[in-house]
């Protein structure tokens, strides 16, 4: 019996765009914060600087809104001292899952992956 194939789109080979909005997940983060991990898979983030480094090929600048207090005081992740920059987080191409232009298309993605739909 034949049937339709469904699109799939391979988001890796697709160029990011700044100020593009992303869903992350942390893969190697060489320390042990639960909470931190969880905040960055379950809140979108907004990609903002792009640069290259030789340090672990971390490039993608990626700003949160709403980070707790807890996370800006205690992890120093969550802020860049040289920049300036709050509320971000450096991560790795292959760590950004999903992206988009528009944020309720992420938003739909979120929730339907928490409810398992």
């Amino acid at each position: 019996m034949k049937y339709i194939k469904t699109y799939e789109a391979n988001t890796q080979s697709i160029k990011i765009a700044i100020n593009e909005y992303v869903i992350c997940k942390e893969i190697d983060i060489g320390y042990n914060n639960k909470a931190s991990k969880f905040f960055i898979e379950n809140n979108i983030g907004k990609y903002i600087i792009y640069e290259k480094s030789n340090i672990n090929n971390i490039s993608y600048c990626i700003e949160f809104e709403n980070v707790p207090e807890e996370f800006i005081y205690d992890d120093d992740f969550f802020k860049n001292p040289i920049s300036g920059l709050k509320n971000v987080r450096w991560m790795k191409r292959k760590e950004i899952l999903h992206h988009s232009k528009n944020k309720i298309d992420l938003e739909i993605k979120l929730s339907t992956s928490k409810y398992n739909l």
